[in-house]
């Protein structure tokens, strides 16, 4: 499974990379049109940057079960959260589509949730290992 969100956080960057060029060539952009692009692109950049934490995490050996339980929880809400939130932003203002544009809080709110599921992670970690509590 950490192979295809390896595969998945290297097509995001792709993805985003491609953006940023399409951002540095367009001369037709508004201002107002680029800074939620590049808010957009902030945003997925942070969210594979964890996403590589998360898989390293993954493959850790000496994880209890219950965080390698959460950081897939999290991967996934990462993984979909973008698709719902900078996806949806870059097609709404470069393909000027706004037929899923109401999807993007949800986008946003699968992310919120997803740094809850890791910022638990913690204290799953050290009720397991520390604490010696079963889960």
């Amino acid at each position: 499974m950490h192979t295809l969100y390896t595969f998945y956080v290297l097509f995001n960057m792709l993805v985003a990379l491609l953006v940023l060029f399409y951002l540095s060539h367009a001369d037709n952009s508004t201002f107002d049109n680029n800074k939620s692009i590049l808010y957009a692109f902030g945003v997925q950049q942070i969210h594979c940057i964890a996403l590589f934490g998360l898989i390293s995490l993954i493959r850790c050996s000496s994880l209890p079960r219950i965080c390698v339980y959460l950081s897939h929880s999290a991967s996934i809400l990462f993984c979909l959260g973008m698709i719902l939130f900078s996806l949806n932003i870059y097609v709404k203002n470069i393909f000027e589509l706004s037929v899923l544009a109401s999807l993007v809080p949800f986008g946003g709110a699968m992310l919120f949730f997803g740094w809850a599921l890791v910022l638990l992670l913690p204290f799953f970690w050290f009720s397991v290992r520390i604490l010696g509590r079963k889960f």
